[in-house]
Formats: C-alpha cells, structure tokens, sequence
C-alpha cells in the first residue's frame, strides 16, 4: 500500500502541472494574438503613411 501512496502523489502532482498548463496556455495564446494583432495594425498604419507619402509626390 505505501507504493500505492506514491504512485498517487505523483499523479496528483502530474494532474496539478495539467491543470495550471491548461489554465495559462489560454492566456498565453490570447496575448500573443494581441501583440501579433497590434504589430500588423502598426505595420498597416506605417504602409498608409508611405502610400500618402507616394500619392503626395
């Protein structure tokens, strides 16, 4: 039985890791769609400064 009793606390701490990875992997892949968003809106706003730029000329 005391084989049993680590067995199941090391599936208690491999639960634990799978659950707080599932908790911040959300997160993690939300903020890096905001920065990827955020950089294509600066990298749109910089292309419509040059075609003014171009137009202007």
């Amino acid at each position: 039985m005391e084989g049993f009793g680590v067995f199941a606390g090391g599936l208690v701490i491999v639960y634990v890791i799978l659950v707080v990875a599932l908790a911040v992997l959300p997160f993690v892949w939300l903020h890096n769609i905001s920065l990827n968003a955020f950089r294509s809106y600066q990298e749109l706003k910089e292309i419509k400064e040059i075609l003014k730029e171009l137009k202007n000329k």
